[in-house]
């Protein structure tokens, strides 16, 4: 057994849980989406969240796919600066240095992005960055509203042609 597997294993030869990152950010989910990858390959879950500060975030929370990707939480504002450069690709956003690690977290999240209407695409490749004002106007009325919905909280898949049901908050209190 190498060091490495040894340490991750323990002393009992157990797999260790991760350990919780003491910076993380306290985080209220304020909506749970999923949407297609770029690709349409797999079918992505993604967090709509704010901060103590009202701060919206986004995370990639899971994939039906294969590909890897990471779970932190990406302030809208690092997001927004990203998406000043056209055209916008999963390139444009790993050069921008909004995003950590190498893994589809970039690809990916550029898919919720086009599907919360933050990107349009552009003819050809890539997109370009739209108006945010409907969909941060959507957001302040959730942060108002107290809305804490569960992490765990699974969506129902919506029947053909019907809107998906959006999954139950948490009161608040």
């Amino acid at each position: 057994m190498t060091a490495t597997k040894a340490a991750k294993e323990g002393a009992k030869g157990r797999p260790q849980q991760p350990k919780e990152n003491p910076k993380a950010p306290e985080m209220r989910i304020l909506k749970v989406g999923t949407c297609p990858s770029l690709s349409r390959g797999s079918t992505l879950t993604y967090h709509i969240g704010c901060n103590s500060e009202s701060e919206v975030h986004f995370r990639i929370w899971g994939n039906t796919g294969g590909g890897l990707f990471g779970k932190e939480w990406v302030p809208w504002s690092r997001i927004e600066a990203a998406l000043e450069t056209c055209p916008v690709t999963a390139g444009t956003l790993k050069r921008s240095g909004a995003f950590r690690g190498n893994s589809n977290t970039r690809g990916f999240m550029l898919a919720v992005l086009k599907v919360e209407g933050l990107v349009e695409p552009l003819e050809g490749q890539g997109h370009m960055k739209a108006d945010p004002a409907r969909f941060l106007q959507a957001m302040e009325a959730l942060i108002a509203s107290g809305t804490d919905i569960a992490s765990g909280t699974q969506i129902e898949e919506p029947e053909p042609g019907k809107p998906a049901k959006p999954p139950a908050a948490k009161p608040k209190g």
